[in-house]
């Protein structure tokens, strides 16, 4: 099973920005790196390439006090990857493969 990378550039409203529990709601644009593909399944030379896709965000900031707060937030990617692999020497190819992940974030925020 290969790992992902990420890295997401959301755009976000927050409704209360200046209250002590502020939720958010956000959209953006991703581009997803894979790696560490290995063979366990028996296909040989798995290859899954990055795509870009838009990214949905909703999530919600707590200030604990003036400067230390927490951060909850949920994002949906919609994301479309090609897949290189091999079994048993016949080469296999799949194209738009729709993995759409959902992401789970937590965070610790600190104001300068």
């Amino acid at each position: 099973m290969p790992w992902i990378l990420p890295p997401t550039l959301t755009l976000q409203y927050h409704f209360a920005p200046d209250n002590k529990f502020s939720p958010y709601v956000g959209a953006g644009i991703n581009y997803s790196m894979f790696y560490g593909e290995d063979d366990d399944s028996g296909f040989q030379g798995l290859d899954v390439h990055g795509g870009f896709g838009y990214a949905l965000q909703a999530g919600a900031d707590y200030w604990i006090n003036d400067r230390w707060g927490i951060n909850l937030d949920i994002k949906y990617i919609n994301l479309e990857v090609d897949v290189d692999s091999s079994l048993n020497g016949t080469a296999l190819r799949a194209d738009n493969v729709d993995l759409d992940p959902v992401i789970i974030g937590a965070g610790v925020s600190y104001r300068f």
